[in-house]
């Protein structure tokens, strides 16, 4: 067995089995997470847990394992739930990964904060760039955080004395679209900084407690170059059973293995495939 730790060199080149089998584990929690919060009615908090797996990956493993298991836990959550599970999975390994890759490098909330305002002013170029070549989604848009602030300002002119209040926001609002390259990107930068330090309030704590279990499993390649044996083998009608037991565990089974063939074993649980193996 072996353990990973943060501090293990790390391995140039492609995915190794670990970083693979850790990818696909994780991204399966972080889609499922993100699923559910899309699909389930009030259930949108549940998305904080995706964070969860994409930190530790961050923080014991290299950035394209990260990658890898955010493309695959985002298709799966955009197959089943559709943009809004795409973009919970983006943001799940969003802060996951930063998160991660800061604890990994002993940083704290000041780094975090440098990296939520890199983060928000992309993210608010990329804003305001497509809101200026989409004319209709600029439209939309406009009209839809308009009647947002126009219901705010009815909730607070129901407050006694506070109709100039929302009269006057209204107005001052009316005013800031004129400006509105610098109002998204403000509110960009201003979104994505506060999701990143709630983020990162959450995580750290659960990542605090985590962080401290060792990373053990059986996945390293192997290092031993001589021929693969006792291939080829076959099996005719093999049944095993367990001392004391009163069933088999395994058969009877038939199979043959040829050489530089890959096999799956599949079964039932019960059925006898860690017996085999």
């Amino acid at each position: 067995m072996t353990v990973t730790e943060p501090s293990a060199p790390q391995r140039a080149g492609s995915l190794q089995p670990v970083e693979l089998a850790q990818a696909s584990v994780m991204a399966a929690l972080c889609a499922a997470t993100a699923i559910i919060a899309v699909v389930v009615p009030f259930a949108a908090g549940v998305s904080l847990l995706g964070t969860v797996p994409m930190g530790l990956l961050a923080y014991r493993y290299r950035l394209r394992v990260l990658i890898a298991a955010t493309v695959a836990g985002a298709l799966i959550a955009f197959l089943i739930a559709g943009m809004g599970g795409f973009m919970t999975v983006v943001n799940c390994a969003y802060i996951g990964g930063l998160t991660g890759t800061v604890k990994r490098r002993g940083r704290g909330l000041p780094t975090v904060f440098g990296a939520a305002l890199v983060a928000g002013a992309l993210f608010g170029v990329v804003t305001v760039t497509a809101l200026a070549i989409l004319v209709r989604l600029r439209h939309l848009m406009f009209d839809s955080v308009t009647a947002n602030i126009n219901g705010l300002a009815a909730l607070i002119a129901r407050i006694p004395d506070m109709e100039p209040a929302a009269e006057r926001l209204k107005h001052d609002f009316a005013g800031a679209l004129h400006y509105w390259p610098y109002l998204f990107f403000g509110s960009s930068v201003l979104s994505i900084v506060m999701v990143t330090f709630i983020g990162w309030w959450a995580l750290s704590r659960v990542m605090a407690r985590l962080l401290g279990i060792p990373d053990v499993h059986k996945l390293e390649s192997s290092t031993d170059t001589g021929p693969i044996a006792p291939v080829p083998a076959q099996l005719r009608n093999v049944r095993f059973r367990y001392p004391k037991a009163d069933h088999e565990a395994l058969g009877p089974v038939s199979l043959s293995v040829e050489p530089d063939e890959h096999l799956a074993v599949t079964g039932a649980n019960g059925s006898g495939k860690t017996t085999l193996m």
